[in-house]
């Protein structure tokens, strides 16, 4: 594997703003690493490519959500609270997300609610509460569907109950 990673290395040019991840074999952006601490997960969409997990926001640990083209260039962030250059939409943890048509959908698992942004500029559109919506869960998945459609599916606490599966749509 290290001869593999030293290969890929050396075919990219210096210029390129990337660096090998020893970790998990792959070619990252290398200022990722000022973005998220602890990555939680990967989404793209064809165009963009969404690195969700959490970050420092001063000295608290926060969620976010780095929103990068195909090409490894940043277009924006969500979530971060104190950062001049966030979007509206304070996380404080990207526990999964789904990405549609015109949408991206957060999974915030300390504050138990979904976000919406708008996927053209990070702007929040709306929340839906977890705790009210989902009573009793102790986790969701979130799987983009058709168009602006997304399947959530909502874990149980209880043993003797069934998981539940919702179908979530934002209309433009």
């Amino acid at each position: 594997i290290n001869d593999l990673l030293v290969d890929i290395h050396n075919r990219i040019p210096e210029e390129v703003p990337f660096e090998i991840g020893k970790e998990i074999n792959l070619v990252i952006p290398k200022n990722r690493d000022g973005l998220l601490t602890t990555p939680n997960g990967l989404a793209c969409d064809g165009t963009n490519a969404y690195l969700f997990g959490s970050t420092l926001d001063g000295k608290m640990s926060v969620g976010a959500v780095g929103v990068y083209g195909l090409d490894g260039k940043q277009k924006y962030i969500i979530g971060r609270k104190h950062d001049k250059e966030r979007k509206p939409g304070y996380l404080a943890s990207a526990g999964d997300i789904a990405v549609t048509s015109d949408f991206i959908y957060v999974f915030d698992k300390n504050i138990r609610q979904i976000n919406v942004f708008n996927k053209k500029d990070g702007q929040i559109v709306d929340l839906i509460s977890a705790d009210q919506l989902f009573n009793g869960q102790r986790g969701i998945n979130l799987l983009t569907y058709a168009g602006n459609n997304v399947l959530a599916l909502v874990k149980s606490a209880k043993k003797d109950e069934a998981d539940k599966l919702f179908m979530l749509n934002m209309q433009k």
